[in-house]
Formats: C-alpha cells, sequence, structure tokens
C-alpha cells in the first residue's frame, strides 16, 4: 500500500517520538480483540465491551487507554504515534479485530494494521481528530485514515453526519 504525502509527512514529523515499551503481559492464545479508547468514557464503554467478548465468545480482550479498566481484558498504555511504537505494538499483539473508540484517528497505526489485513472498526464514532491535534496540516490523511475502517458506528446521527462530512 502506497502512503499517502499527508502520511509520509505525518510519520517524518512523528519519527522523534518513541517512547520505551515497557513490560507487556504475555499476549494469550485464540483470536485477540483490541480495544482502544482514548478517553475515561471511552475506557468504561470499552471495558464493559470486554467484558461481554470474553464472557460470550470466549475471545481474549487488549485495551489501550490512558486509564486502567476494571474487567478482564489485559491493558497496556497507548504508545506514543510513531510507526515504529505501532508496529511493536502489532507484532507483539497480533491482534484479529481491532475496535477504536470516539473519533481519536491514529494514522500510524490504522495503515499498518490495513497494510497486515486485520479487521478495523470505529464506535462510539464522533467527529474525526487526528491524535493530540497534531499541529500542521497533512492533506487528505483524516479522509484516508477514515477510510480504512471496514465499519463505523456513530454515537448519533448529528456525528454521523460529521463522520460523513470527513470522509467526503
Amino acid at each position: 500500500m502506497v502512503a499517502s504525502l499527508g502520511l509520509t509527512l505525518y510519520h517524518l514529523a512523528t519519527r522523534r517520538e518513541t517512547r520505551p515499551n515497557g513490560l507487556w503481559p504475555a499476549r494469550p492464545n485464540g483470536r485477540l480483540i483490541w480495544l482502544h479508547a482514548p478517553s475515561i468514557d471511552a475506557t468504561k464503554a470499552m471495558a464493559e465491551l470486554a467484558r461481554r467478548i470474553a464472557e460470550e465468545d470466549g475471545h481474549p480482550v487488549l485495551i489501550t487507554s490512558a486509564t486502567t479498566p476494571i474487567g478482564p481484558a489485559l491493558h497496556i498504555p497507548p504508545p506514543g504515534d510513531s510507526y515504529a511504537e505501532w508496529k511493536a505494538v502489532l507484532d507483539r499483539w497480533q491482534p484479529d479485530a481491532i475496535l477504536m473508540a470516539d473519533g481519536e484517528m491514529r494514522p500510524s497505526v490504522l495503515q499498518e494494521a490495513a497494510e497486515r489485513r486485520i479487521p478495523m472498526a470505529l464506535v462510539n464514532g464522533r467527529p474525526p481528530a487526528i491524535f493530540r491535534d497534531r499541529d500542521g496540516w497533512y492533506p487528505g490523511l483524516l479522509r484516508g485514515s477514515l477510510a480504512l475502517f471496514q465499519q463505523v458506528f456513530a454515537v448519533d446521527e448529528v456525528h454521523r453526519d460529521a463522520i460523513t462530512l470527513s470522509h467526503v
């Protein structure tokens, strides 16, 4: 998959932000579902989803969030948004599906996951924004990131319309 000009510029701007991964727990056997929650409210919702996935489907779940969720899921803090960090996460955890909450776009991981053909969905969708409101303009980056999701589930019609406008 050829990177867009916007993604190339974005990677150049983030390349200096690599942080250590820390100690990660062992990857459980089976189909791993990865949930990413960028906010406290999203973490609560994703923790409930993780509980249901574990109970109803028996799949192990990994949650990346700034706050530690309560429940059966494994948890790691989210990396920054450098290509190297997300590649390390995907290499280590090898998720079978990715669900990202809210509207925070992480272009590096979305691109890498798409290249690996990992199914992705945006849940609790809100108007999309690039991670941490990164300074600079990256042509087509937001639109290209949204296009990588197989499914987008908006919070309501207003948010659906905002997502749709960002995707045009």
